[in-house]
């Protein structure tokens, strides 16, 4: 029984350097997009590739409802069939939406394979009655094989103090699963519409 129990923990051992490495360059692919969304606001922003749509609607029961989408992409220069026009690859995600009152801001990272890296959401659980109400924050980091690293906060819906760490670990626990499959589904869709807008 101590023999598995040192052989998990060399595993352990073994994967965390990995992970931690993983997640740093994950960081680092963020603040690169992040960089990118701070030209696209500024002098230089002629010379990136950005895709944009707003939707304003109304909703029976709940009134104005504004999504907007901002999508960046990388032009892939070194690409084989590279000729006048260049092949665009998804890259940075920006979304935010409203539902009544309550606001949803959503980014999606992509790598240069177009595989979602990293995901972070801030919303409103809305589960139960309005006292019970909280604000979240979720930020799913993604390696070859599924989410390496998960960090969830948490703050009283409406409160202004610093969020509260709920849950970090390598692994996705049952009750943040379903949130998990909706923002993978979403970073689908994304992609999608995409590859949809980049061939107009």
């Amino acid at each position: 029984m101590k023999r598995i129990f040192f052989i998990l923990m060399a595993l352990i051992a073994i994967g965390a350097p990995a992970i931690a490495q993983n997640v740093e360059s994950i960081r680092k692919d963020y603040n690169d997009a992040k960089d990118l969304e701070k030209r696209q606001q500024g002098d230089d922003a002629s010379d990136i590739n950005v895709f944009q749509t707003k939707v304003y609607k109304m909703w029976p029961g709940s009134g104005p409802h504004a999504v907007e989408v901002t999508m960046y992409c990388r032009e892939n220069e070194d690409d084989e069939n590279y000729d006048a026009y260049l092949d665009n690859s998804i890259c940075f995600v920006t979304t935010s939406y409203n539902v009544a009152a309550r606001s949803f801001y959503e980014e999606y990272l992509y790598d240069r394979n177009e595989k979602i890296e990293f995901i972070y959401a801030r919303g409103v659980d809305d589960s139960g009655d309005m006292e019970s109400w909280t604000e979240y924050e979720y930020r799913f980091y993604f390696g070859a094989n599924g989410v390496i690293k998960l960090i969830v906060k948490r703050r009283p819906f409406g409160d202004e103090s610093q969020f509260a760490q709920e849950y970090s670990g390598a692994t996705v626990p049952d009750k943040y699963k379903a949130k998990l499959k909706e923002l993978q589904s979403s970073s689908k869709y994304f992609k999608d519409l995409f590859d949809t807008l980049d061939n107009l």
